[in-house]
């Protein structure tokens, strides 16, 4: 017998078969949680190789849901080993028991247990329901057996909601397991013996004991470099309006298989005003970090934007001047174009080492998915598509949401409301206040520059106009113009006008900047000395 069965039998022998009456509350407005983000720092060294091993791992379970649902369960992949990955708490049980699960729409089996040596489910009020689960994903498995009890989600208690529980979990660290939000045809063949059968999501069944209004979900992940951050949101049942700038946009789920099994959509991406991908077909997905296209129009992108394959990291690779002419990437999605602009196509670059690149180029977020999936797919929008963005899932409706946010054109990543590490009094010792107005302009902003806290061009941009070991060497009214120009007008720059204070040789000067097309052209101002 396998290991893992004789696990099983054991476990089915000692667990209750019914359960206590389960407590309901009812209510029909949306219900909002927040979402924590996680950097996973002992994998996101192959972070490419991970995305392209769950995009195989989708394709495979689309096409054999499609040829035999006996057997579709097991190949479902859950979102596991990500380089960044978004988490909320669950509750399971009477009274609950608190689960740190990943939020995934690429999968529909919620699973909790996956700590099976230090936090293992140990049922209470729950039920066995008689089978097994079995999910295989690119790197490990999950075992377990399927329960029914109440899950309690934020303000929501959905009684009767069917979830498994871990024997065996191979490839999760940190993290107690999944909770599925794509749609519910993911979950059938998943259970044995009965590979007939399906589990409604949490969302459908919310949905059906009148706990919400609509089987929908609304996402909201904001671009970050604060691992543990509570930055994200999930709202069940409707939308949140203060996530959302001007209207959402719905299109249907795309028609097209395999990606039409998940939150697939067909759009067309364009690199400036060049089109890379004409209406193709492809999936929006939580549990991808990467943008991964279809490798005609990854080649495109990759010679329009001048970068190289680098092989330590298997990502894009560009140097910081390359970088400050990259464009805008287009999505149009329904007729809507959404921009992501090149701030947004960079990996984090004060995490360069956790994917083994060096401090030295910038990476892009934009990768290739190979022969993984085989020509079927033409893209996923993963999460560095998804933290520009508000995302929408209506599967009562069968439609993909999305729209604008306060993040779509941040040039400067979200951080944590704290001192900056470099205001001119931590910069420099208060008894340097006499210092001259170039040395405090050059200690602040180059402090600036390499904590990337205005923007991730502002170190390469610095390096671009003096050297790393040549600041002396150049006037700094030219470092500062070019990083007021990218990095906008912030407390940063007021830190460095601040260090200015007193100084006749400098004044403000308003001018225009443009990221290459006439509707971006912005307001600004930079740093101009009298003499000019």
């Amino acid at each position: 017998m396998l290991p893992w069965l004789r696990i099983a039998s054991v476990l089915l022998l000692s667990l209750p078969l019914s359960t206590s009456a389960a407590v309901i509350t009812r209510g029909t407005s949306p219900v909002t949680l927040a979402l924590t983000k996680h950097y996973n720092l002992t994998e996101t060294s192959k972070i490419i190789e991970l995305d392209q091993a769950r995009a195989k791992g989708l394709i495979e379970r689309a096409k054999t849901s499609a040829s035999d649902s006996q057997l579709a369960g097991t190949s479902n992949v859950p979102s596991v080993s990500q380089g960044v990955f978004y988490s909320t708490t669950v509750g399971i049980g009477n009274p609950p028991k608190n689960y740190e699960l990943i939020i995934d729409t690429g999968s529909s089996n919620t699973w909790v247990g996956a700590q099976t040596l230090t936090k293992p489910f140990v049922p209470t009020t729950s039920r066995f329901d008689r089978s097994f689960v079995l999910i295989r994903y690119g790197s490990g498995q999950f075992i377990g057996l399927e329960f029914t009890d109440t899950v309690h989600i934020g303000g929501l208690s959905i009684s009767n909601q069917g979830f498994a529980a871990a024997a065996i979990a191979i490839g999760f660290q940190g993290i107690d397991g999944i909770l599925g939000i794509g749609p519910v045809g993911l979950t059938c063949g998943s259970l044995i013996p009965d590979r007939s059968k399906c589990v409604p999501t949490v969302t459908d069944n919310a949905s059906k004991e009148g706990l919400i209004d609509a089987s929908v979900v609304g996402i909201s992940f904001v671009p970050t470099t604060n691992p543990g951050d509570s930055n994200g949101e999930l709202t069940f049942g409707g939308t949140d309006p203060s996530k959302v700038n001007g209207s959402i946009t719905y299109v249907p789920i795309t028609t097209t298989t395999p990606a039409g099994y998940y939150v697939g959509i067909d759009q067309t991406i364009s690199y400036g005003n060049t089109v890379i991908l004409l209406n193709g077909a492809g999936i929006t997905d939580t549990g991808t970090t990467l943008i991964l296209l279809a490798t005609d129009a990854f080649n495109q992108y990759k010679n329009l934007t001048g970068a190289v394959m680098d092989k330590d990291t298997g990502l894009l690779r560009v140097t910081p001047q390359q970088f400050g002419n990259l464009r805008s990437l287009l999505f149009t999605i329904g007729g809507t174009p959404f921009e992501l602009i090149p701030n947004a196509q960079a990996w984090p670059r004060r995490f360069n080492s956790l994917i083994g690149g060096s401090p030295n180029y910038v990476y892009l977020i934009v990768g290739n998915l190979g022969n993984v999936a085989g020509g079927s797919i033409a893209f996923i929008n993963g999460m560095s598509f998804l933290e520009r963005f508000y995302h929408v899932y209506d599967a009562g409706n069968n439609l993909a949401g999305f729209a604008r946010t306060n993040y779509t054109y941040a040039l400067k990543l979200k951080r944590s409301a704290a001192p900056s590490p470099c205001s001119f009094d931590r910069v420099l010792p208060k008894a340097n206040t006499n210092t001259n107005a170039k040395t405090k302009l050059e200690a602040v902003q180059w402090c600036f520059a390499y904590a990337a806290l205005d923007g991730e061009r502002t170190r390469g941009l610095v390096e671009s106009v003096e050297g790393r070991l040549a600041l002396e060497e150049v006037d700094p009214r030219l470092r500062l113009g070019q990083w007021m120009q990218m990095g906008g007008w912030s407390e940063h720059t007021r830190a460095v006008l601040n260090a200015l204070e007193g100084d006749t040789e400098y004044e403000l000067e308003e001018y225009t900047w443009s990221t290459g097309t006439s509707e971006d052209e912005r307001p600004a101002k930079r740093i101009r000395r009298d003499s000019e």
